[in-house]
């Protein structure tokens, strides 16, 4: 080939490329490979541009279960759930894309398609520790905790290793108020995975309810030595000190968290809740006002610790002004 056809290429040659491109089925070929490839190198917001314009070209149920997938790696959970829409539609007797559409929906608050995929999984596997596990967490996500109690037991009768439900359990029993029954799941997680910083944070939390904070304090450290950037292990420490009338050491393990993140909101807040009881109220506004400003959606929640404080200033005040305004 001469030199100016390397350049600017012959007619023949730009006859050929534009058959191929005109070719949608090739196009369409080439843009899922891309995607497949994308998906493996972990580059997935290319991954989900090539599977997307690929369906442009074709509806091919694959593809669309390769771009829910992508979907749901990245956390766009709610872009995820029209594509395992349309695949349970046409595979409605796929177990695992049925559970994996069901606990989409759980995500994204969608409890009517949750339990329409639940329903259907139960149909077909109705004894599957996973469909009932599932079963359980929408009944504690519609507030119906002693039938999510019943469904979890049930899961773990069929499969006594399945960790996930020894947590779940764990869990409405704690917001039930029933920590000493709590513990006893929280005690198997960690017997069973002592390194996993959620298992040891969750058995803290529990036997802290339970009134054993020695043994609440053992856990939020193994957790911390299972994660030694943990941020939740020096929190939870810090709100047991204070708990426990070590309001020094409370205060001292917000503010080494505080020094190495800066921008946690809930360190603040409890920090503030720490100076409050050290009765430096001024300290404890300022803390409080920060964790707002860095995480304003807490706004309401924070409200009356706000007020609380203010009238507890003011009449502080009050008491030093002679004045009496």
């Amino acid at each position: 080939m001469s030199l100016f056809n390397r350049i600017f290429g012959n007619s023949d040659q730009q006859a050929q490329k534009t058959d191929e491109t005109s070719d949608p089925e090739r196009n369409f070929q080439i843009l899922k490979d891309d995607g497949v490839r994308a998906r493996n190198m972990r580059e997935m917001p290319f991954a989900i541009q090539c599977f997307q314009e690929a369906l442009k070209i074709k509806d091919d149920a694959e593809t669309l279960s390769y771009l829910a997938e992508a979907y749901l790696l990245t956390g766009q959970t709610e872009n995820a759930l029209p594509c395992l829409e349309k695949l349970t539609a046409t595979e409605p007797d796929n177990l695992q894309l049925l559970l994996t559409a069901a606990h989409a929906a759980l995500k994204c608050q969608q409890y009517d398609k949750a339990q329409t995929w639940l329903e259907q999984a139960g149909q077909a596997a109705p004894d599957e520790p996973h469909v009932l596990y599932l079963e359980a967490q929408l009944l504690h996500e519609r507030h119906n905790d002693i039938m999510a109690v019943a469904k979890v037991t049930q899961a773990l009768m069929h499969d006594e290793k399945l960790l996930m439900a020894y947590e779940l359990r764990a869990k409405i029993l704690l917001s039930m108020g029933q920590p000493a029954e709590a513990v006893k799941d929280t005690t198997r997680l960690t017997a069973e995975a002592p390194d996993q910083e959620d298992y040891q944070l969750l058995h803290g939390q529990a036997l802290a309810a339970a009134q054993q904070p020695e043994a609440a304090e053992a856990a939020f450290q193994a957790a911390l030595e299972a994660n030694p950037f943990s941020l939740e292990a020096p929190l939870h420490l810090a709100q047991l000190y204070s708990a426990t009338h070590r309001l020094d050491k409370a205060l001292q393990t917000c503010n080494d968290l505080i020094e190495a993140h800066p921008d946690y909101a809930e360190a603040y807040k409890v920090r503030g809740a720490v100076k409050m009881a050290l009765h430096n109220e001024a300290g404890a506004a300022d803390d409080l006002k920060k964790s707002l400003s860095l995480k304003p959606q807490q706004v309401e929640e924070m409200t009356g610790e706000f007020t609380n404080m203010e009238n507890k200033m003011n009449e502080r005040y009050r008491n030093l002004n002679p004045y009496g305004f």
